[in-house]
């Protein structure tokens, strides 16, 4: 255990290869932690650099323990450089692995038995760190961080903090003991579309198909990226692997965890035909489900429900504890558990420069929402004329 009195040294890391120099250390560090979890690992942190953080500039922070060179802390920080609509061009920090990877429960990490003064020094780092730029944005943050904790709640009022839920289920030690936890209308929903689809493709196979070879895993994320676009296209939105530098991120990404046992992939197929498709990672003895797609032509029979039922059914069985659904408080999550978790997310000007940035991003979220009502309402009052005129 490390006391205060002893010798601790800090490095900033800046080249391209710290992180892959830092390899054989960070998840030894990680998982003697407080804050063990997926999003920090450095498969998904050297993965988020090599496709998505290409346009920003490693800000790595270490502490060691003098007497060994112990490993004790790392902030894994970037400065990116954007650019304002008009050109006008800006330093934000932010951590790595994050946006726009959507990471949770994101903070520094800490030895456990050397947290009070390796969060300190880490702080004391963020805080030179911060210095460089216009706009620090964090998202996902643990709100009791030992190290951001303190940062979070000395910030001035005129900087950007959202709380968002991040649900998550404690699982019993049965199927049915979790199904008798639920409502009795989702508990009947769930039976009843799973009859309802093997009697609907009656004698073709119902297979739920869990990817677990390297030569299935092409075809597999294929699937997966096909279903959820299709899912989040036919709601109005872009889909999370629209972008190519996510596609390819979250192809090395599941390769890497395939590896280390980390993926959970499965398909469910009738007559050997994906029909949806559930992405979640398998860490610290626990579930994290990541994405989920689905092809609307099954829709009735609740495709997505289905496949995440049998994912909270092999977990059951594995003998794991806790199923995490991460941010979000989409309908369907409220259905499966009471249990969230507040993430945070900030935004917070350093410099005069970063202020108007934080004002011009107000700006465009008030104007987009107002051009959403727009929409909305020319849609509500053409649905109403074509009513009217279909009456006469």
């Amino acid at each position: 255990m490390t006391t205060m009195s002893e010798e601790l040294q800090t490095q900033l890391l800046t080249a391209p290869d710290a992180l892959r120099e830092l390899e054989p250390e960070w998840n030894e560090l990680l998982q003697a932690s407080a804050v063990d979890n997926v999003f920090l690992t450095w498969e998904w942190m050297s993965s988020w650099t090599q496709w998505l953080g290409e346009a920003c500039e490693l800000r790595l922070w270490t502490v060691r323990r003098v007497r060994d060179n112990r490993l004790l802390g790392i902030a894994p920080l970037a400065k990116r450089r954007r650019r304002l609509p008009g050109g006008i061009p800006y330093r934000e920090l932010i951590l790595l692995g994050s946006e726009p990877a959507g990471a949770d429960h994101v903070d520094f990490i800490v030895h456990r038995d050397a947290q009070i003064p390796v969060a300190m020094r880490l702080r004391d780092c963020f805080a030179e760190t911060q210095r460089e730029c216009d706009l620090v944005s964090l998202e996902g943050l643990a709100p009791d961080s030992p190290a951001l904790g303190p940062w979070l709640s000395g910030l001035p009022w005129w900087t950007r903090q959202q709380r968002v839920p991040a649900p998550y289920v404690e699982l019993p030690a049965t199927w049915d003991a979790y199904l008798r936890g639920l409502q009795r209308n989702v508990r009947a929903g769930i039976n009843r579309c799973g009859r309802a689809l093997s009697d609907e493709v009656h004698p073709a196979p119902v297979v739920y198909r869990r990817i677990a070879r390297e030569d299935e895993l092409d075809h597999g994320i294929d699937e997966l990226f096909r279903l959820h676009q299709a899912t989040q296209n036919a709601q109005g939105h872009p889909g999370s692997f629209a972008d190519p530098g996510m596609a390819s991120f979250h192809r090395d990404v599941a390769r890497r965890f395939l590896r280390r046992g980390w993926l959970y992939l499965t398909l469910l197929t009738v007559a050997e035909r994906p029909i949806a498709a559930i992405y979640i990672f398998v860490y610290a003895g626990k579930y994290w489900a990541y994405s989920t797609g689905y092809d609307q032509e099954w829709h009735r029979f609740g495709p997505g429900r289905q496949v995440m039922a049998q994912a909270m059914r092999d977990a059951i069985q594995q003998g794991v504890s806790q199923f995490d659904l991460l941010r979000g408080g989409e309908s369907y999550k409220r259905l499966l558990t009471d249990r969230s978790r507040p993430l945070v997310f900030v935004q917070a000007p350093v410099s005069a420069l970063g202020m108007l940035v934080l004002g011009t991003q107000a700006a465009t979220r008030a104007g987009s929402t107002l051009a959403r009502r727009v929409r909305n309402k020319t849609r509500k009052l053409l649905n109403r004329d074509t009513t009217h005129a279909d009456k006469h």
